[in-house]
């Protein structure tokens, strides 16, 4: 009887070793996702929503010219501090990171999986963010995401 009691408890403290760190710490200042499952578009798959709400570039920002808003091509501040209106081409890859034009009144916008609730689309040339419906604008219904959406 001891001997089970001492492998149940060696094989629970093996299993607590390996659970992941709450969304709050893995998300640190990219806020947790917040969103309401009756409202969800229809085609999104809850399982596949992202566990952080804001984009990951929205913490890194580009120091190297503070007083130049900038569009998605990377020039200037991090496209997400101060987005320029955007009228070149109609999507591309910046820093690993795809994003596509809205509309055609300049805006633009991340875009992410899953209709836009998924992980963020990540790229390495500009063929690989061609629009596609499994992608959208990044999106959330909380207040965490403020680079979410199509703006300039």
């Amino acid at each position: 009887m001891k001997f089970t009691t001492v492998i149940v408890a060696l094989l629970a403290a093996h299993v607590q070793a390996g659970v992941a760190p709450s969304a709050a710490v893995e998300c640190g200042d990219l806020g947790i996702m917040d969103y309401d499952e009756a409202a969800l578009p229809a085609g999104v798959v809850i399982s596949e929503i992202r566990t952080c709400a804001e984009h990951p570039l929205a913490l890194s920002p580009n120091v190297a010219d503070i007083g130049t808003p900038a569009g998605p091509d990377g020039t200037g501040d991090s496209p997400l501090e101060r987005r320029d209106c955007w009228y070149g081409r109609d999507y591309g890859c910046t820093d690993g990171y795809c994003w596509k034009k809205c509309i055609g009144d300049g805006r633009w916008c991340w875009t992410a999986w899953n209709k836009g609730w998924g992980n963020w689309q990540t790229c390495s040339a500009d063929k690989q963010c061609k629009p596609t419906k499994e992608a959208n604008c990044g999106e959330s219904n909380g207040k965490e995401c403020k680079k979410c959406g199509c703006s300039c």
